[in-house]
């Protein structure tokens, strides 16, 4: 299991999930979900005595998550643009790809930033 595979294999539950309470209340607990699955994932990595739980948590927990998240935004750019619905899905589309662009960096200066701590 793979953040990856979470993040495909859900579409027609997040779908239902978006139909029966709406793009916002689905975007927004599955960017609590992936912000819970990371955060977990970095507390856990130290103290893990096997592989299991960071898969768990990164992958499942933040896959779910992320999942939530994009569906619904792009899903909702077909609905608010009807002329324009080709160019809004690429730059809607597009985000998430910059988005994987600029992590890497981000991180790496925080990772400067931010003093290590000794467990």
């Amino acid at each position: 299991m793979n953040s990856k595979m979470c993040f495909t294999l859900q579409g027609p539950f997040i779908s239902l999930l978006t139909d029966r309470f709406g793009f916002r209340v689905v975007s927004s607990c599955g960017s609590i979900l992936a912000a819970v699955g990371l955060f977990s994932a970095w507390a856990v990595s130290p103290k893990s005595p096997n592989i299991w739980a960071l898969v768990i948590l990164f992958g499942g927990v933040s896959g779910i998550g992320f999942g939530m998240m994009f569906q619904p935004s792009i899903v909702i750019v077909g609905i608010y643009f009807e002329k324009w619905r080709p160019l809004a899905t690429g730059i809607a589309i597009a985000g998430s790809g910059l988005g994987t662009f600029a992590f890497p960096p981000i991180l790496a200066w925080i990772s400067k930033v931010v003093p290590e701590s000794n467990h």
